[in-house]
């Protein structure tokens, strides 16, 4: 048969020739009393795939080729390839696969049976989930699917296997764990796990060390879900993956750091697990240390230890306080607020926390996304640090941070003993168990009042908005946004010859660490 590229540019041909808007199918129609029933299945799929200039964009010219495809259809030799082809049409068109063979009559189930050996392979791709939904046995012309090579093709007889469910179907998806496309082998790694086989962990496990990025990257994530204790060794062989995913397509839109994205997830997928061996622990640490290219993947580590129990994290954690930023930069210190926001998380959990002297420093004189989690971390811990913070903060007279430390407090019940103005008094309340619609109109109208006059971009006062609106559900005027975000500066694209390079495997869109305490894992 023709290439399918070759096939849609005749089917652009005739379009141009035909008088719009149905030259072009009479022109289709003609050829489809001439060919087999396997051909005239490829046109359907041909003007599918193929638009013509007079169609328009979006979901006009979906409609577009739909209705040409559908005419087609219509001028089938007989009734039976006509419904076959408006099935595939509509799956073509994104129907739900169990909907669109509801109504199937027995001749096109018949019908379809026999033409899965023979239909060309890009048209057996859609037609192959349909014949496992009905109980045709697909399992030869997925082989076939899978021997060729295509990404599409392997997909499609993946997604097919795992409709079709039985013993045969279970072994063919299996062993497209190790087919040639990485894509393909992605699609059966998550195929596969989710059947939940004992015997199947071995194959899975194995999947850690295949030689695509994006398969690791796959494998990395499923383990943060599934939290499999025998992964952990392989997740901390992970952590010093360097696949630099900042040079996949669109690199002039990508940060100026490298993006070990396998490690970043590696990492979050350690600290899913709810205990961890000591050799995993001390990985993360040894990672949290490491001065990489990629500076999230420190992030991610430190993240993980969050709600571990070991006595080295606290220092560990004091000691990516003092991190310095990108590039040495004073400003942008990511692993120094990843830091900050671990030691609150780590107060929110019970955890045992150090607050070292250094961070009391830093939550007196840092910036404001470093400091904000530290004061709230001194507000939740009370007694003496929180007594020492703010004697100096009062010393220095930085009245939005001790605010902020009182309220945490507060919301964290241990406001016992706080000299409190009227309306921190109103959030003692709060925290007592009243609601706001509890409280006395005048009340009500204070506090309110108070939270609206917090102002973002005024020092910590976002941190205190944010505590107010989570804990309390006071309304706030303007939106605040995620406090954990990164502060990171603004790239400015320079266009390189990398840039213009297929120096990739797969563009996924952005996938620079954007929150602290919760790295992105796109």
């Amino acid at each position: 048969g023709l290439d399918a590229g070759l096939r849609r540019t005749l089917i652009e041909i005739v379009g141009l020739s035909g008088e719009p808007p149905d030259g072009s199918v009479a022109a289709i129609v003609e050829v489809v009393h001439q060919v087999p029933a396997e051909r005239q299945l490829e046109l359907v799929y041909d003007v599918m795939r193929t638009p013509i200039h007079s169609d328009g964009h979006g979901k006009a010219g979906d409609a577009a080729r739909r209705a040409r495809a559908e005419s087609l259809c219509d001028a089938a030799v007989d009734e039976t390839l006509g419904e076959l082809g408006r099935l595939l049409t509509a799956l073509m068109g994104g129907k739900e696969i169990r909907s669109s063979v509801r109504t199937i009559s027995s001749a096109a189930r018949t019908r379809l049976e026999s033409l899965l050996e023979t239909v060309p392979l890009d048209v057996a791709g859609p037609l192959l989930s349909a014949a496992a939904a009905i109980g045709i046995d697909i399992v030869a012309t997925a082989k076939r699917l899978l021997g060729c090579g295509e990404v599409d093709e392997g997909i499609a007889a993946v997604k097919a296997l795992v409709i079709d469910g039985c013993r045969d179907a279970g072994l063919l998806l299996r062993e497209a764990l190790t087919h040639e496309r990485y894509r393909v082998r992605r699609n059966a790694l998550a195929a596969v796990i989710q059947e939940e086989n004992q015997e199947d962990r071995e194959l899975v496990l194995a999947t850690a060390s295949d030689p695509s990025a994006d398969v690791r990257l796959c494998w990395a994530s499923l383990m943060q879900k599934y939290r499999w204790p025998e992964a952990i060794d392989s997740l901390v062989s992970l952590l010093g993956d360097e696949r630099n995913f900042s040079s996949d397509y669109g690199y002039v839109a990508r940060p100026s750091w490298s993006e070990f994205r396998v490690a970043r997830v590696a990492a979050q997928a350690l600290g899913a697990h709810e205990r961890l061996p000591t050799e995993a622990v001390d990985a993360l640490l040894k990672t949290t240390l490491n001065r990489s290219s990629d500076p999230f993947v420190g992030c991610a580590a430190i993240s993980a230890l969050v709600d571990k129990d070991d006595s080295r994290i606290s220092d560990a954690i004091n000691g990516a306080l003092r991190s310095e930023g990108l590039k040495g930069a004073p400003k942008y210190r990511p692993l120094a607020q990843a830091a900050a926001w671990s030691l609150f998380d780590r107060a929110v959990a019970g955890k045992t926390v150090e607050f070292s002297s250094d961070a009391i420093r830093i939550a007196v004189e840092d910036s404001p996304v470093i400091a904000g989690p530290l004061l709230m971390t001194a507000g939740i811990l009370g007694g003496k640090i929180r007594e020492m913070l703010l004697g100096q903060l009062d010393s220095r007279d930085l009245n939005t941070r001790a605010e902020l430390v009182r309220v945490a407090a507060i919301v964290a019940g241990v406001g016992t003993g706080l000299v409190l103005d009227g309306c921190e008094s109103l959030l003692m309340k709060l925290s007592n168990g009243a609601t706001v619609n509890e409280l006395a109109q005048e009340q009500r109208a204070v506090v309110e009042a108070w939270v609206k006059s917090l102002d973002p971009k005024r020092d910590v006062q976002r941190y205190t908005a944010w505590v107010a609106n989570t804990a309390f559900k006071l309304p706030l005027t303007e939106d605040i946004g995620d406090p954990r975000e990164f502060d990171l500066p603004k790239r400015i694209g320079v266009i390189t010859m990398r840039s213009l390079t297929p120096a990739r495997e797969e563009y996924t869109g952005s996938g620079g660490g954007r929150k602290a305490g919760a790295i992105d894992n796109s």
